[in-house]
């Protein structure tokens, strides 16, 4: 299967044995296949190492003199790929960059190209660090000086907008705009708890339409 010259041997008891030189050649691209698989993936964040995908023979060698081939990469899933799905090889490889994947669940991924046996491999995407904010519950039912009806919870979530449930250290604080810090009553300020900051006793002083940040 290897693409190289090898040495024919031929025999047969009580003769002479016969040797043939042989040039094996890389055949046409029958098959897609990894090179190097992505790694060290968290949702929303771009993989530590991304994928590089080879057209081959049949006999698994990569078709070097290959530059026209397009890969196209696809994950089954219930979230989305970011960054290039789709790359022209080079000398034979296709090399992805920057792609990402945005929920944290186990994906299989797809490299397609056209009539060449497909490659697959399967990724388990984990919860990346704390990059945003999201307002899980709104703040609802404000009356001047009294405690909202509805407190508001907050979720810190990663670049890929999966819940930090790690994350029990990072402060979240609560202004209005265009207040002062001094309307407000109640704890401005709270440490989340496993990804969720709930706020308990909010509550502002002047009566009018505000923006929470």
């Amino acid at each position: 299967s290897t693409a190289e010259t090898v040495t024919l041997s031929f025999a047969a008891t009580s003769l002479t044995n016969v040797t043939q030189s042989l040039t094996v050649e890389v055949g046409p691209g029958a098959k897609l296949a990894a090179q190097s698989a992505p790694a060290n993936a968290k949702g929303g964040s771009v993989w530590d190492i991304q994928p590089a995908i080879a057209v081959q023979d049949l006999g698994g060698n990569t078709v070097t003199t290959d530059t026209t081939t397009v890969v196209t990469l696809q994950a089954t899933g219930t979230g989305a790929l970011g960054g290039t799905t789709q790359k022209t090889v080079a000398v034979g490889v296709a090399t992805f960059v920057g792609v990402s994947y945005d929920k944290a669940e186990t994906i299989t991924l797809r490299f397609t190209s056209g009539s060449l046996l497909e490659a697959q491999r399967t990724l388990t995407v984990v919860v990346g660090p704390s990059a945003k904010l999201q307002v899980s519950v709104a703040a609802a039912g404000a009356k001047g000086g009294e405690t909202f009806d509805t407190q508001p919870v907050i979720h810190i979530l990663d670049a890929g907008g999966n819940l930090v449930t790690a994350d029990s250290t990072t402060t979240v604080s609560v202004s209005a705009k265009p207040y002062a810090a001094s309307n407000w009553q109640g704890a401005t300020a709270l440490r989340g708890a496993a990804g969720v900051a709930t706020f308990t006793n909010l509550a502002f002083a002047t009566a009018g339409a505000i923006t929470l940040t």
